[in-house]
């Protein structure tokens, strides 16, 4: 299973804790006695015309953003303007662009559903929120989300184990959704 996550902590923003996320994420597969190599390729500041080239390139199984999202997208670091608003739109045309197609896209932000909605052309599923997440939350799903995938289990399955943890962490208000439905 190949990751390509990609993080993003634009400046002045509340700060993500990614770290704490990939550490969390390693501790979880880790746990799992798999024969299958897991690969994680982390990447942060990524610059939206640097996207393609690594999706390309990685041909990841999975997509994962960890980034703070808006109701229209998410937002990515940018070394020239501070930062830039990725629409689900935008996002699925860079992707309709190139070949590799990636079974799973990830979301962990902040009111993802709209985004997650347009994706569901470049990938076989999406994962979006519906609401603000806090970072425990965020962290904690995704950690499960991937321990239950390299144990084996379907997209969905492993999402129904994660998506408890979510619920109780950031208590009742927020949702996950796998796309399509």
């Amino acid at each position: 299973m190949r990751i390509l996550y990609v993080a993003s902590n634009p400046e002045g923003a509340v700060p993500l804790q990614v770290e704490k996320e990939l550490n969390l994420l390693r501790e979880k597969i880790d746990k799992i006695p798999t024969t299958e190599l897991i690969d994680i390729r982390v990447y942060s500041h990524v610059r939206v015309d640097d996207l393609p080239f690594l999706v390309s390139q990685l041909a990841p199984d999975i997509l994962h953003f960890s980034a703070h999202g808006q109701e229209d997208g998410i937002v990515l670091a940018h070394d020239e303007c501070g930062h830039v608003l990725l629409t689900g739109d935008s996002l699925a045309k860079l992707l309709a662009a190139i070949a590799v197609r990636p079974k799973l896209i990830v979301i962990n932000a902040c009111s993802s559903f709209a985004m997650a909605s347009c994706l569901t052309d470049v990938a076989d599923f999406v994962i979006g929120t519906d609401a603000p997440i806090s970072n425990v939350g965020a962290r904690t799903m995704a950690a499960v989300l991937y321990q239950q995938l390299a144990d084996g289990a379907s997209i969905a399955d492993a999402l129904g184990a994660a998506a408890p943890m979510l619920d109780t962490i950031d208590l009742g208000k927020v949702q996950t959704k796998l796309f399509p439905e």
